[in-house]
């Protein structure tokens, strides 16, 4: 493969040979004239250039991912984070991907619209064999495909899959970002690495370092009593060893918010997917007691796309559970958050949702906890009415909240022709 550098020296030869006055265009065409040949010669060149940055640099491929859904009845998920609460999983489709590209200095980018609305954006950078996109199960006897939570729906999507073995091959995968519908950057993400093929005694192995949080076991997918053997979870690099022959178990691990990612695979044939779980931060909001709140996220595509339920909230309050009324589950889906709650105490309690987006195709996105605080309103013991002062004597107002400490309060003063002095205010007490 040439350099850069090394391309653009050849054509600079090679101008500079064409655009020579002795050279052999000059003979054959000698009615050109030579300043018009070295424009069209200089027009090609900068054309040619830019193709060439363009190769080097890689392509923007803008696919889209298919969908499976993932709970935690099925595989090892016990070492997911708490705030995947049922995990979603979008496997990329990789039909579009280019090992010319992928093998080249600038690498093949990708641009993949979420469900979620989101989009995820990454670089693939490969060295060492041919891959290909190929529909998944890659391998007759690979698990991914095979067991019924990873059997793909139709279209069917494909992995990457050495085209010969043995299989000598590393994949680089940077600048991976998710980025919300607005543009700004998602606070958080999971890239989930899966084998796509059947890592055996060949021997095989498939090693993959993160530079995000730490590998965290995210499934064993099987088939079968004969599985890889897999380490490193825990740490910045999980590997998957084979240990038996014929058909094995495939497992899948999973890094938070990882910018860079690099997998080696040996062995004969290899496989390898890509997928990704983008889920809204869990939110806050406050309101007053019997006011109703109202929720509608941003990181999310609008509500003609995306509607939402939610189970019985949790109540805390200094009565428990039974601190605030109004607050119930919503089976059928709603286009927003919303409901009255009334605050049955006389301090701030707190009712706390978890919320499931649904996708208009039927697709359950990954639930987020929405807590509110429900402040009680305030009962003002009213004062003397009304309260006789002298001229210019200094006049103070409790208007304290009998049941509500903490409350702070404003006041608008009426104006009277024949008295001074009189502003709004605000604070607990009225002194003017």
């Amino acid at each position: 493969m040439y350099t850069f550098d090394r391309i653009l020296n050849l054509l600079s030869i090679k101008i500079n040979f064409l655009t020579d006055k002795s050279n052999w265009m000059q003979t054959v065409r000698p009615k050109w004239p030579d300043l018009h040949f070295k424009s069209f010669l200089k027009t090609f060149q900068v054309t040619f250039l830019l193709f060439l940055l363009i190769l080097l640099n890689g392509f923007t491929d803008r696919v889209y991912s298919q969908v499976i859904t993932r709970t935690f009845s099925a595989g090892a998920n016990a070492g997911n984070p708490i705030t995947q609460r049922a995990p979603i999983t979008e496997i990329i489709d990789f039909k579009n991907y280019s090992d010319a590209l992928a093998s080249s200095v600038g690498g093949q980018s990708f641009e993949v619209l979420l469900l979620s609305g989101h989009t995820l954006k990454f670089k693939i950078k490969k060295t060492g064999n041919i891959f290909e996109p190929n529909i998944i199960p890659t391998y007759p006897n690979a698990s991914m495909g095979a067991v019924p939570t990873y059997n793909p729906p139709a279209p069917a999507l494909a992995a990457l899959y050495s085209v010969s073995g043995p299989t000598d091959a590393t994949f680089i995968l940077e600048d991976i970002g998710v980025y919300k519908p607005d543009g700004s950057k998602a606070t958080s993400w999971n890239i989930v690495i899966i084998d796509a093929e059947s890592t055996n005694d060949n021997p095989e192995s498939i090693s993959t370092k993160t530079d995000g949080e730490a590998w965290f076991a995210w499934d064993l997918i099987t088939n079968t009593n004969n599985n890889p053997q897999q380490t490193g979870t825990g740490t910045q690099t999980v590997r998957w060893d084979g240990t038996t022959s014929g058909v094995t178990g495939a497992y899948a691990a999973a890094s938070v918010k990882p910018n860079k990612i690099t997998a080696q695979m040996l062995g004969a044939k290899q496989g390898i997917a890509l997928a990704i779980q983008s889920y809204i931060a869990d939110k806050t909001t406050a309101v007053c007691s019997g006011f109703s709140f109202n929720t509608t996220p941003t990181e999310i595509k609008p509500a003609t796309e995306i509607s939402y339920t939610w189970s019985d909230p949790v109540i805390m309050g200094s009565n428990g559970s039974a601190s605030i009324s109004g607050a119930s589950a919503q089976i059928l889906n709603v286009s927003s958050v919303s409901q009255t709650l009334t605050n049955l105490t006389n301090s701030a309690a707190t009712a706390t949702y978890t919320i499931t987006p649904h996708h208009n195709s039927g697709t359950d996105l990954v639930p987020f906890n929405l807590t509110v605080t429900v402040n009680p309103k305030p009962a003002v013991i009213a004062p003397v009415n009304p309260i006789t002062v002298c001229s210019g004597a200094m006049v103070n107002i409790d208007i304290s909240a009998a049941n509500a400490s903490g409350t702070t309060y404003s006041w608008i003063a009426s104006a009277h022709a024949n008295i001074s002095g009189a502003t709004n205010g605000s604070g607990n007490i009225i002194t003017q």
